[in-house]
């Protein structure tokens, strides 16, 4: 079935790419510090009172 292929490989790029993303991220969340940490909750506070109707 070589016209299925180019789906498949976009379908894993799409997968590597999430992959990896989340992988960063909890990379980024398990090393950053507490007081960061805090500083993204507060951040991400205000942007919800912001934007909350």
């Amino acid at each position: 079935m070589p016209q299925m292929s180019p789906m498949y490989w976009n379908f894993t790029l799409i997968f590597i790419t999430l992959m990896l993303m989340i992988m960063i991220l909890k990379m980024y969340f398990m090393y950053t510090p507490m007081i960061n940490k805090n500083l993204n909750k507060i951040y991400f506070n205000k942007l919800f009172k912001m934007y909350k109707w």
